[in-house]
């Protein structure tokens, strides 16, 4: 898919959401309609999108009016019962993949069961003297086969998921809300290592233990990586130092930020082009290319602005 058919597939889903949410205008509304029209594929998105919703909302106490997405699927003669047909098939393929999964950990907890009875049972021998070398030979042809049984009775090793990391919490939030609906957005909410969070509506203010603080603004996708860094993979953010002894490191998909005692704003658009400005101070900004080896190192100062292009890091 090229960058284009990226950007027009965001755009529609960013479009989807929008008229989801109540924030759609007139002039998005008639357009999403034509799209609706026109691609099928717009109509599975918003048939999706729009049940998923209503299914969230319902189940966590904020009930969405659901007539509303039925009659706008009716008025573009949308069949919304043989959708919902398929949604219920794509459930019981999820329950199906969840019993599988259910039933794998089952024998693998049996066959850890067994082993460990197994050794319960196991006795210690009386001592009897050995000669020297029978004994060393004994011992070490014992101890093969032990590591070989045990190696064989063993479950296959699962997968241990990383331990969260808390390393920021919320100082201020003004119309916020993220795509997870059981993250708060409340002041003095704790954040941790957990991967990508996405703020779909509002702003945010970070205040990161290290003692940097970071504005986001929605919408937008970042991940928080130590009490003094953070990824921006594509939004825009403002960052802050108040102390020279306190730092900052803000990662983009081609650059690496760090902030020396400032204040500075990133964006990263839908294309994945970088741009840094800094309102104080200065920032020290490395470009990487699409090995991700540094490209470029240079030091931006107050009220310069500079552009990252993809790839080239040029």
């Amino acid at each position: 898919m090229s960058n284009s058919d990226h950007a027009a597939s965001d755009y529609t889903n960013e479009l989807v959401h929008r008229y989801v949410d109540g924030l759609a205008n007139d002039a998005e509304i008639e357009e999403l309609s034509h799209l609706m029209k026109s691609d099928p594929d717009v109509a599975d998105l918003f048939v999706r999108i729009s049940r998923l919703e209503i299914f969230l909302e319902d189940r966590y106490g904020q009930r969405r009016q659901e007539e509303a997405v039925v009659r706008f699927l009716d008025d573009l003669f949308i069949n919304t019962e043989s959708v919902g047909v398929m949604l219920e098939e794509e459930e019981i393929v999820a329950q199906r993949e969840a019993a599988e999964k259910a039933r794998i950990e089952s024998i693998a907890a049996k066959k850890l069961s067994a082993f460990r009875r197994e050794q319960d049972r196991q006795r210690r021998p009386e001592s009897v003297v050995i000669p020297r070398n029978v004994f060393y030979t004994t011992a070490s042809s014992l101890a093969a086969a032990a590591i070989l049984l045990i190696f064989l009775a063993l479950p296959d090793p699962i997968p241990v998921a990383p331990i969260p990391v808390f390393v920021a919490s919320i100082d201020d939030a003004i119309d916020a809300r993220w795509s997870d609906p059981n993250l708060s957005t409340a002041s003095g909410t704790k954040l941790f290592t957990l991967g990508n969070l996405v703020l779909t509506r509002g702003v945010v203010r970070i205040a990161f233990e290290g003692g940097a603080k970071m504005v986001v603004e929605a919408p937008a996708t970042l991940e928080l990586l130590s009490p003094d860094s953070a990824r921006l993979v594509w939004g825009r953010l403002v960052g802050s130092v108040p102390r020279s002894e306190v730092q900052l490191t803000i990662q983009t998909p081609n650059a690496s930020i760090v902030d020396l005692g400032t204040e500075f704003g990133v964006e990263v658009n839908r294309q994945q082009v970088t741009h840094l400005h800094v309102f104080e101070g200065r920032v020290s900004a490395t470009t990487l290319d699409a090995k991700g080896k540094t490209a470029l190192q240079r030091t931006v100062l107050v009220d310069e602005a500079v552009y990252l292009q993809p790839k080239t890091g040029a």
